[in-house]
């Protein structure tokens, strides 16, 4: 029904969106008025987050599939606990209530940054210094080299906004609270993380996701949350507005990048930065309000 409802809606916002793309699985896709298709997150209440016995429980699943070879090793590196509870690595768990809003079916690719750039408002900076570091880096690539202020004036051209830690974790995780996109089970096909094709040398050699760097923002159709969202688990990690509950003078980043161990996919984990940092596995997505 709530799907129903948002299809009525997406008819009324002609000058927010163009074209409404597809409605099957539980998935509304549109194109924004930049082309770009963008998926409804419809309202609702969710656990993001998690605590020492959601982490614990995290890695003993990883370590009877053979992923870690000890599940309190597994622990130790991913939430040490400290007087405010367990570490930065970690969103604290709770109970949220969200609002219907709309964000990128993908990472927002060098392509559609570019376009920013060519209408005088983005800057040119972070195209060539991808080009310096990534010479032959594809249009359809993530953009990364890329920090928070820069990524905001670019959502903010499109007419939207970067979202919050818990908006992204919601359309990553769902009313499930997922581990990964897909579910609670790892499988190293469905995301582009540091697999066999890994080039860091610390590769979880027995899978292959087809990429030895970035792929494609489009490329890891497998990947995709229960709104539809593609790469959320895998590929870049990527800003959102959300300042450190922790380390609070500094924006969180969510999910994996292509160079991340299993580990380091899980969708309750984050790290931090300042605003005007950049890495190169660090890229984002945009959000619109309805």
């Amino acid at each position: 029904m709530r799907f129903k409802i948002a299809l009525v809606i997406i008819c009324t916002l002609a000058m927010s969106f163009n074209v409404l793309l597809a409605q099957e699985n539980n998935t509304v896709i549109v194109y924004d008025t930049f082309d770009i298709p963008m998926v409804f997150v419809p309202s609702g209440e969710a656990t993001i987050g998690a605590e020492l016995l959601d982490v614990q429980e995290s890695c003993e699943r990883l370590a009877d599939d053979g992923i870690v070879r000890d599940a309190t090793e597994c622990v130790r590196r991913l939430a040490n606990t400290v007087p405010e509870g367990i570490d930065w690595f970690v969103t604290p768990r709770q109970t949220v209530t969200l609002s219907n809003f709309f964000i990128d079916q993908t990472e927002v690719s060098i392509a559609q940054y570019q376009a920013c750039v060519e209408d005088d408002v983005c800057s040119a900076d972070v195209i060539q210094y991808l080009r310096d570091f990534s010479p032959f880096a594809s249009v359809n690539e993530a953009i990364r080299y890329i920090s928070y202020t820069d990524a905001e004036t670019y959502c903010e051209w499109r007419g939207g906004f970067l979202p919050s830690a818990t908006e992204w974790e919601y359309t990553a995780r769902g009313n499930a609270s997922y581990d990964f996109a897909w579910g609670n089970e790892f499988d190293g096909t469905r995301a582009n993380f540091c697999d066999v094709n890994c080039l860091s040398g610390n590769q979880s050699s027995q899978w292959d996701d087809g990429y030895a760097h970035i792929a494609p923002v489009d490329a890891q159709s497998q990947d995709i949350s229960w709104v539809g969202a593609l790469g959320m688990t895998g590929n870049v990690a990527e800003w959102t507005s959300s300042m450190s509950n922790i380390r609070g003078n500094e924006r969180v980043t969510k999910g994996g990048f292509y160079g991340s161990l299993p580990t380091g996919l899980f969708l309750w984990r984050q790290l931090s930065l300042n605003d005007e940092e950049i890495r190169e596995g660090i890229g984002f997505r945009c959000a619109k309000r309805l």
